[in-house]
């Protein structure tokens, strides 16, 4: 496959998922209405905007061919591979056997997804700080030795005409190197 091929499944993937809560309440709404799934289905697929009005649109051409419901949603778990919309399948199947109040279910599930969008980003957000400050650890002092060289180079160079000097200067480079490993250790976080 092409990297294009390859960047548009992942934006279409991205975009589902960015759609799913809206999705999911649409359809809790719709049975709280008194549709029946088929029909919530068939009026988020004309109402929706893609992919997940294309999606729940081949569940519907599957159903009204003679494939059971079940098995339509199993073949969607199947082209999507998303966690999230997986949930939902196995909800919407279980519920359908136990007789839970699936309008209940959904809308339960989209807050969850929502909630787990907003921890994620803030994840994401900490962890893009952290790697920040490591970067700012790293670079500053060496900024700020320079500047001090082009101000008062007087002030500096006895450290680099004296062995002890260098070894203060080794010493400061070693617990540089790390505070920085130690701040990417910490930041290095999967979301």
């Amino acid at each position: 496959m092409t990297s294009d091929v390859l960047s548009r499944l992942f934006r279409r993937g991205q975009t589902l998922e960015a759609q799913l809560p809206g999705a999911l309440d649409f359809l809790a709404s719709s049975l709280r209405s008194g549709s029946s799934v088929t029909q919530a289905i068939s009026l988020l697929a004309d109402e929706f905007p893609q992919p997940v009005s294309g999606e729940f649109g081949m569940v519907l051409k599957e159903t009204r061919m003679g494939l059971p419901l079940q098995e339509s949603l199993e073949n969607l778990r199947k082209r999507v591979r998303n966690a999230d919309l997986d949930l939902a399948v196995t909800s919407i199947i279980i519920s359908r056997e136990t007789g839970a109040s699936l309008s209940e279910v959904l809308g339960k599930i989209s807050s969850v997804i929502r909630e787990r969008g907003k921890i994620i980003g803030k994840a994401k957000a900490l962890v893009s700080q952290g790697k920040m400050q490591s970067i700012v650890v790293g670079v500053l002092p060496v900024i700020l030795c320079f500047v001090i060289l082009a101000v008062d180079p007087g002030y500096i160079m006895p450290l680099f005409r004296r062995p002890l000097g260098w070894a203060m200067i080794a010493a400061a480079c070693g617990l540089e190197f790390l505070g920085v490993f130690f701040i990417r250790k910490i930041t290095r976080i999967e979301v």
